[in-house]
């Protein structure tokens, strides 16, 4: 996590700091109210459904529909803060980037580099997100900023589409650090992905990969 926070949040998370230590986090209604649901589809199970329902949950924004929801869950999150005077944090997994999920079409996303995926990566999702988290400066927000997108770059650029998406990721990726590093209390996360996929042996496609999967193989030994 790379912190960076608002004056009342100062010295709690930034500077090194852990930025989840003596926080709360953030439980989705949304959540509580699809697991009640499904505990009343299954009575003979419901005592055992119902004891996740007060586990918290990242929100993810996948698409460009999805930004619409953040400040419904930051709004409800400071809400649950103020109820309970103890810092309450949502972790939001930012994932849209052009030509998403660049090796494989399991998570391919809605934006196209060839249609103009990289303006509107930042004008229709970026910036709207990065008004939001500055618009609530007094709580604890937590980033997961695109996952897959960085493991591509180092694994998969033999890969047309990845090669052709190379471009789009750094911009959009560098973009976002940016917008999100205001003063606000954000923490940001750019997920270096499993180990059994940058560090694998059975993935290096790219000279990328040389370093990360000759470390797996010598602690093997």
């Amino acid at each position: 996590m790379v912190p960076s926070v608002s004056p009342a949040a100062e010295g709690k998370a930034g500077g090194g700091g852990n930025p989840f230590k003596d926080v709360h986090f953030f439980l989705n209604p949304e959540y509580t109210a699809s697991v009640e649901a499904t505990a009343k589809n299954h009575p003979e199970e419901a005592d055992l459904i119902r004891k996740v329902a007060n586990y918290p949950t990242g929100v993810w924004l996948s698409d460009l529909k999805a930004v619409e929801n953040l400040k419904g869950w930051l709004d409800e999150a400071k809400s649950q803060q103020d109820r309970s005077g103890v810092p309450t944090m949502t972790v939001i997994v930012v994932y849209n980037l052009p030509n998403r999920d660049c090796s494989a079409e399991s998570s391919a996303g809605e934006l196209k580099v060839e249609e103009d995926g990289e303006a509107r990566y930042r004008t229709e999702f970026i910036d709207p997100i990065a008004a939001q988290l500055k618009a609530h400066p007094a709580q604890p927000i937590g980033v997961i900023l695109e996952p897959d997108s960085l493991s591509n770059m180092a694994t998969n650029m033999a890969i047309p589409k990845c090669q052709q998406s190379r471009s789009a990721y750094k911009n959009g990726i560098v973009y976002a650090i940016k917008g999100f590093h205001l003063p606000m209390s954000a923490s940001t996360s750019t997920p270096r992905t499993r180990a059994g996929w940058a560090g694998t042996t059975t993935a290096p496609r790219s000279p990328r990969c040389s370093r990360p999967c000759s470390a797996r193989r010598a602690a093997r030994r």
